[in-house]
């Protein structure tokens, strides 16, 4: 069943239907159409959604001894970040311009001996896939 508008020609009946005022001319309707409208961004979702996609964007602390296994990341300015902040944007990771991240590696944060910067070990928590849940 349609409920479309047809004219005794068999045609949509655009053309009636904007003669007679109560529509868009046919030229209108296909631009539009054409055109699609893009929908606004759910910033909540966005916010929790970026950072899962890749090695890097979230990180997790793993005690004060240092790792027997994996690779040490030499990074001032990522261990000093991380002392205070453990989840990055895209962006905010670029900026870093780090070295090729695995799962094994590790950044050492604070100082040997310092009350005020204790010495902590980071490493980066692998993007969940649809898998993991």
């Amino acid at each position: 069943m349609c409920f479309c508008a047809h004219s005794s020609d068999g045609t949509s009946g655009e053309a009636d239907a904007a003669q007679a005022g109560g529509g868009r001319r046919p030229s209108e309707s296909t631009a539009q159409a054409s055109t699609p409208k893009a929908k606004p961004a759910n910033k909540f979702f966005a916010k929790r959604a970026a950072p899962r996609g890749r090695l890097g964007l979230r990180w997790e602390p793993i005690g004060s001894a240092q790792p027997a296994v994996g690779e040490q990341i030499v990074h001032p300015t990522l261990a000093e970040t991380l002392r205070w902040k453990t989840e990055f944007t895209p962006d905010e990771l670029d900026a870093f311009e780090l070295p090729d991240l695995f799962e094994d590696s590790y950044v050492k944060t604070g100082e040997p001996g310092s009350k005020l910067k204790p010495v902590k070990y980071f490493k980066p928590i692998p993007p969940r896939t649809f898998l993991q849940g």
